[in-house]
């Protein structure tokens, strides 16, 4: 493999066939990943001031050669390179990153609660950067999504009627962000914070598509009548054909709410065969909310952008019992609030908030209700 392809690659500019015959000619042998890595922790080098001194690849290459088929390393001569290589990885210098989900396991990261998180079907999980990118393999190497930035992308390129056994890779969204997810089908899904979604890397050529939501997501469904969409959450399904809709389904919120902005979809509960004439169908403009103690729906007319708002950064209260307002301003902002004033537990608001920060908006409670608080660190306290 030419230098100058390798080089085209870290940073950035490589050809997707080009992206393809690297990946291809890696896995051909070790001896060819491990030059890869050398080969980028030299590029990612030359970009340090103390270190832009050119580098003859030939030379390299046949001193590399010769260490490679012995079995007593010079470590004294490899450390050089091991330290350059942990600086690019620190810092994520050049290129795309490569995820595999294929048998080769790696360290578990430490992972901060704040991190955008990929969990592979191998049970590797990865951080994904929102200023970096990177692709997703699948077993057999082959580049099947790519991320960039808030964004993940996978591609129907794959033939999947030899997949035997669904993969599955796991998303999770923390509070204060947001995510979007292309699947392999082209349905596009909206991740809103404190959400975890459990999706197949590819769908299989039979039966229905089916994810599993935890938390909030705005979908957006690719129309295919032969394979319907299922989305299951906690105590319901909702199976869809085509279209757009909001699921909020939150392990902590007594009721699971589903709004409809167009086409239609069916609920029926988790665990339970689909049947046409026991699902609950909601047409446009309605929102269905499942009560999880009692496992029955209410059905209403209700205005949409209660409930899509928080794709543009909007959150919206419209007569919503306050215990469930901090709920949202818990994972809109990231922050622990603590009521100690048991007195506004049950009461109703209607707000609207935009821009605000979070000292913005308990200061809008307090002149407008009286609601005093006091702010420490990451904790708000209701007094």
């Amino acid at each position: 493999m030419k230098r100058e392809k390798l080089i085209l690659l870290f940073k950035g500019l490589a050809s997707e066939e080009d992206k393809k015959k690297i990946l291809r000619w890696i896995r051909l042998s070790k001896a060819n990943e491990d030059f890869f890595y050398r080969i980028k922790a030299d590029y990612t080098a030359s970009q340090f001031p103390v270190s832009s001194k050119e580098v003859n690849i030939d030379s390299e290459w046949k001193q590399f050669k010769k260490r490679s088929f012995h079995s007593t390393y010079n470590y004294k001569q490899i450390w050089p390179y091991a330290a350059v290589l942990l600086i690019m990885l620190s810092l994520g210098t050049g290129g795309y990153r490569i995820l595999s989900d294929g048998q080769h396991k790696t360290k578990a990261p430490e992972i901060s609660r704040e991190a955008i998180t990929l969990q592979l079907s191998n049970g590797n999980i990865k951080i994904l950067d929102e200023e970096g990118s990177m692709y997703v393999q699948d077993t057999k190497g082959n580049i099947i999504g790519t991320q960039k930035g808030k964004q993940l992308i996978y591609t129907d390129s794959i033939d999947s009627t030899g997949i035997t056994e669904t993969q599955y890779n796991t998303l999770t969204v923390p509070y204060a962000k947001t995510f979007d997810l292309t699947l392999s089908d082209g349905s596009r899904i909206t991740l809103n914070s404190g959400t975890t979604i459990k999706y197949p890397s590819s769908f299989s050529t039979e039966g229905e598509r089916k994810v599993f939501l935890k938390g909030e997501a705005y979908f957006r469904i690719t129309k295919n009548p032969q394979h319907p969409f299922i989305v299951s959450s906690e105590n319901i399904n909702v199976r869809v054909l085509g279209t757009e809709f909001n699921l909020s389904s939150y392990p902590e919120d007594k009721k699971i709410h589903t709004a409809l902005i167009e086409g239609s979809v069916s609920l029926y509960p988790n665990g339970e065969n689909y049947d046409p004439n026991r699902a609950v169908l909601l047409q446009p403009g309605q929102v269905a909310m499942w009560d999880k103690a009692l496992g029955s729906v209410h059905i209403s007319e209700t205005e949409t952008d209660l409930y899509t708002s928080w794709i543009d950064g909007k959150i919206i209260f419209r007569h919503t019992v306050f215990e469930n307002i901090v709920k949202k301003l818990e994972r809109h902002y990231n922050v622990k609030i603590r009521n100690m004033n048991t007195e506004f537990q049950n009461k109703k608001f209607t707000a609207s908030f935009d821009v605000e920060t979070i000292q913005q908006v308990m200061e809008t409670f307090r002149s407008g209700y009286g609601l005093n608080y006091r702010i420490d660190g990451n904790t708000i306290t209701i007094e």
